[in-house]
């Protein structure tokens, strides 16, 4: 028995076959129509002669210069901070941007500048969070009513202490590992000296 096309019985076959004709991603469509990303393909490859593609294609807005895609990721990262979503924003796969990141250094450039802005914001961020600290908000209930509500700001002492160890490794930073590495220094020195 032939399987029946989920996208031909889609109720909205009409919008997902227009996508189909333009600039398109196979796992956008699929998330957004909920159909499972075969089901598109196999509706691609099999059935997508339902509709004039000459004339949809004249219809069809043009592709996006590369250059306006890359800097909608970058605009959208820097303003998320978020890989995925940016990818997202800007219409392109992963793999799109290793090879912007391979291929052009401009492009790499800009990332690298962009990702550095991030961190930066996001140190920011976190100094902020042990020095001043982040709001809690505590509910007081008594017999089932909320009694009171207080909204104080609590410092981070384990943020604090992260911020110490990135930026004085030597003074805040982890013994066990300073010990370890001492060791097997002082035992390769030995090893060396019987040979």
């Amino acid at each position: 028995m032939a399987q029946r096309c989920g996208v031909c019985a889609h109720p909205r076959i009409g919008e997902i076959e227009e996508r189909l004709h333009g600039p398109h991603n196979v796992s956008y469509l699929s998330r957004e129509f909920s159909i499972t990303r075969q089901s598109i393909q196999r509706h691609r490859a099999n059935h997508l002669g339902r509709l004039e593609l000459k004339e949809r294609l004249d219809e069809a807005e043009p592709l996006p210069p590369q250059a306006s895609a890359q800097d909608t990721f970058l605009a959208s990262y820097l303003q998320s901070a978020d890989v995925r979503e940016a990818l997202r924003d800007a219409g392109v796969t992963r793999a799109t941007l290793r090879k912007w990141q391979e291929h052009d250094e401009g492009f790499a450039l800009r990332y690298h500048q962009a990702e550095a802005e991030t961190i930066e914001v996001l140190e920011a961020e976190a100094r902020t969070r042990a020095i001043a600290g982040s709001k809690m908000i505590r509910r007081v209930y008594r017999q089932g009513h909320l009694y009171e509500e207080i909204h104080e700001y609590r410092p981070s002492d384990a943020m604090l202490v992260k911020l110490l160890q990135a930026h004085r490794p030597d003074k805040y930073g982890d013994k066990l590992a300073i010990t370890q590495t001492t060791i097997v220094k002082a035992v390769d020195a030995e090893a060396w000296d019987a040979v």
